[in-house]
């Protein structure tokens, strides 16, 4: 199936190519309300494989979100909880501060050596059914939205044009960084 790719501000050719910029939250909140709020049920994070993952060293980020365990799912060689796609869940993710944040001073004096603790969600998940839709890739500010069939890659062209003038074939991607490659070489 199709797998399209977000990166903000993409330059595919150039001295710095492929380049892109970080998500603002305005593009995210609109990817999140017009698409992936309309298909997904369910969402999960790398490497979280129960809600008790979610709560590290004293981590109480997650404390008011209301999180319903949906079951495992596995998918491209990766196992992730998947948690409801509910109201509350919508909201917080929204506010898009879930993938990187400093907690202040840790709960668990045991470990005293580390004053504060950052915690940063390395990917993030959307599902439709056990089927993988999306994925928030946080450190590379992208967005890949995979295995899509034509009424959803439809939905997807319906975001607002100076959005989907980002989103791009992984194809074209992956062929500038071997045009980049090449140059190297």
């Amino acid at each position: 199936m199709n797998k399209k790719l977000y990166m903000n501000s993409i330059q595919l050719t150039g001295k710095n190519a492929p380049s892109w910029n970080g998500i603002p939250d305005e593009v995210w909140q609109t990817i999140l309300s017009g698409f992936f709020f309309k298909l997904a049920e369910s969402f999960g994070f790398l490497k979280v494989l129960e809600k008790k993952d979610l709560f590290p060293r004293g981590l109480t980020f997650f404390n008011d979100w209301e999180l319903e365990e949906v079951g495992l799912v596995e998918f491209d060689k990766e196992i992730a909880c998947r948690f409801k796609l509910n109201e509350t869940c919508k909201q917080k993710l929204l506010e898009g501060n879930f993938s990187v944040h400093d907690k202040g001073k840790i709960v668990d004096y045991s470990l005293r050596d580390e004053e504060n603790y950052y915690y940063e969600f390395d990917e993030l998940y959307f599902f439709s059914s056990d089927r993988l839709i999306g994925t928030l890739v946080n450190h590379e500010s992208t967005i890949e939205f995979t295995n899509l069939n034509d009424k959803e890659l439809s939905l997807l062209n319906e975001l607002d044009k100076l959005i989907t003038n980002d989103i791009i074939d992984s194809v074209v991607y992956y062929k500038a960084i071997d045009d980049k490659l090449k140059k190297v070489i």
